[in-house]
């Protein structure tokens, strides 16, 4: 059920829509789309910037588009502060979330990550900072903004249900696209004041150079340049830009793909493992990175680190539905 806010502040429960779908991104920032008859009575108390409830989250519309209603998780809340040259010292994610979210909230499974960094803006609100958790963190969020509780996940704490995906099973559909127009093998990073990553020990040792260089996927020199100022720390610069190069260093290679479920037992808002990308998809050299992102009515999807496939359906899946989602390789997916 869709209930939006008037002009007046008034509930008004919507009568009648069609083409609803959520996008459920990995940052979570999800989104949501429906479409309204232009003739129906309710359509003009439908404007830009108005309050949207469904059954599990809090929207903002932001786009109407003749029939069409775009919209975004409202993160008003957190956008109600500026702060002057930020910093947050050095602190845990669950030290970080707790400072920034509102009272009454909960956050769980921020003990999935144990180490503790420091966050530096010029200027930034409460939502610049809670954001900027998920990369200096290595975490990825889901938002439950009815309930007041932000759900963290690692990759390493999933579990597989034995599901899989193959061309001999249930891939039913594939197209492929390359791109390397990012692409870089040696990255040299630079920190506040110009730090640089020489004076990083790397096993026990003391870097030595103001590079780090991945040729994983080709053997040869290609640079190029990265600086932060955030990063006050030669190892956290370092490790930083060790993950940064993992997505400059191979192709951006993605697979669109239609699958169909055969078992019928995925929950709504589950991750769940459902395998591996399947050897006639995987590249010749190992991919330390991946991402993949859905964007149909049915099913998001994506794959972590170690090339295992997950999905995660906006309803419980029936025997006969089929899950339509873009595999890509060291990038995570953005559908329009």
């Amino acid at each position: 059920m869709i209930v939006f806010y008037d002009a007046s502040g008034t509930p008004q429960p919507l009568s009648a829509y069609e083409d609803f779908s959520i996008k459920h991104k990995l940052d979570g920032c999800d989104e949501m789309t429906f479409c309204v008859d232009t003739r129906h009575p309710q359509y003009k108390m439908l404007c830009e910037e108005a309050r949207v409830v469904t059954d599990s989250n809090e929207w903002l519309i932001k786009k109407i588009d003749d029939d069409k209603i775009d919209c975004e998780l409202n993160f008003d809340f957190l956008k109600t502060t500026v702060y002057a040259n930020y910093k947050s010292a050095t602190r845990s994610l669950s030290e970080v979330l707790e400072s920034h979210l509102p009272s009454g909230w909960t956050v769980e499974g921020a003990n999935v990550s144990s180490i503790r960094r420091t966050i530096e803006f010029d200027f930034c609100t409460d939502y610049d900072v809670v954001y900027e958790c998920m990369t200096t963190y290595s975490v990825y969020f889901v938002w439950k903004i009815k309930e007041k509780r932000l759900v963290v996940y690692a990759s390493s704490m999933m579990q597989s249900t034995g599901e899989y995906l193959t061309s001999e099973l249930n891939l039913t559909e594939l197209s492929f696209k390359g791109d390397t127009t990012e692409f870089a093998t040696r990255l040299y990073a630079y920190g506040k004041d110009g730090m640089t990553l020489e004076d990083a020990v790397v096993d026990g040792e003391k870097y030595g150079l103001k590079y780090v260089e991945n040729t994983n996927y080709v053997d040869k020199v290609v640079c190029a340049y990265w600086s932060d100022e955030r990063y006050t720390v030669s190892d956290n610069l370092y490790d930083a830009a060790k993950e940064k190069l993992k997505t400059l260093a191979y192709p951006a290679r993605s697979y669109e793909c239609t699958v169909v479920d055969h078992t019928g037992v995925l929950e709504a808002g589950t991750n769940s493992e459902v395998g591996s990308i399947p050897k006639d998809l995987s590249p010749v050299n190992s991919v330390a990175t991946a991402g993949l992102q859905g964007s149909t009515n049915t099913c998001s999807a994506w794959v972590q680190n170690t090339g295992k496939i997950w999905l995660r359906p906006h309803a419980k899946s029936a025997a006969s539905d089929a899950f339509e989602f873009m595999l890509v390789y060291n990038r995570v997916a953005e559908w329009s």
